[in-house]
């Protein structure tokens, strides 16, 4: 079997070249995007491996079908990023990662620690050695309500890596798992939006959770109310948070993600080309931990994306 795998990350390229070893198949690797004009690259492959950052659409599908690609694989634990109707009719089988919930979970309790403990603030004043504590006091987790918007594998992962500092826990989905259960109490996102002290979104985006925390969602929390988002940045309207961490409903916030199309993952920042004047403005903010698309980022995650990818196009090429 060939596999052309387009934007490959530095630290993907020894886990790919191991596992193209293991199992015998020519393998070539490059960072570049996908595209209509990179499609032929792949020409005579039996299968490309892709990221998710580029939509796999029609046309590229096409191009692949027509250049004798037979299978797509995604790095990632879904396939929102490929049009699955348009694969099924030129023809090509379609795989994705199966996800770990570990990487994103653990990065969910570092934000809301460091928003806890005034990190951010506390990191500037040192820099610049101001190593005064006036403003820094903090609090301990054991004390607070904790509420976790969808209980899928990340939420429940993230319940349980809270239970150990003893903090009372919330959660909210339409489809309750037994896990979560266990480990917290289900309610409505009304009384979870009440009682918490800190709020962690774990839902899937859909037309019903898209931008869920607005200005209505902002006004039934309490004052000084902790948000953490690693889940998809269209679950939250950034205007309405500007204004909210403005009058302290919102007293700190901690993103991994931002919205669709706003795609700053592997390149530098440079503000005065954001697409997003609120981000820009809450970046800036002490008691806003900003990151983008790092949540994911861990060496064993993108191991078991690029071997479970790789094992999956091996089967389907039938090969055991």
């Amino acid at each position: 079997m060939k596999i052309y795998a387009y934007d490959v990350l530095e630290a993907e390229r020894a886990p790919f070249e191991e596992a193209a070893r293991e199992m015998n198949v020519s393998l070539t690797m490059t960072d570049a995007l996908p595209g209509p004009s990179s499609a032929y690259d792949a020409e005579k492959y039996d299968a490309v491996s892709v990221s998710d950052r580029v939509k796999i659409d029609r046309l590229l599908l096409r191009c692949w079908k027509n250049g004798g690609v037979k299978y797509l694989a995604v790095r990632s634990d879904d396939l929102k990023c490929v049009d699955t109707d348009a694969a099924k009719d030129t023809g090509i089988r379609v795989c994705c990662a199966e996800g770990s919930p570990e990487s994103v979970a653990s990065f969910t309790v570092m934000l809301t620690l460091m928003c806890l403990r005034k990190y951010k603030e506390a990191m500037r004043r040192g820099q610049a050695g101001d190593f005064s504590l006036s403003g820094l006091a903090g609090r301990d987790l054991k004390d607070l309500t904790v509420g976790v918007v969808g209980t899928g594998k990340t939420g429940t992962r993230v319940m349980e890596l809270l239970s150990a500092f003893g903090c009372r826990l919330l959660c909210c989905d339409p489809k309750p798992n037994s896990a979560a259960a266990a480990l917290g109490t289900y309610t409505d996102a009304a009384e979870l939006y009440r009682e918490s002290d800190i709020i962690t979104l774990h839902a899937g985006l859909n037309e019903g959770s898209r931008l869920m925390i607005g200005e209505d969602a902002l006004g039934q929390m309490k004052d000084g109310v902790i948000l953490i988002n690693c889940a998809n940045g269209e679950l939250t309207d950034p205007e309405a948070l500007t204004a909210a961490l403005e009058s302290g409903r919102v007293g700190a916030l901690g993103m991994d993600v931002r919205e669709e199309g706003e795609d700053l993952t592997r390149a530098v920042y440079h503000p005065d080309r954001s697409k997003s004047r609120a981000w820009t403005y809450l970046n800036q903010r002490d008691n806003v931990v900003m990151t983008r698309h790092l949540a994911f980022y861990t060496e064993s995650n993108l191991k078991n994306a690029v071997r479970g990818t790789m094992e999956q196009l091996a089967r389907m090429g039938g090969r055991k």
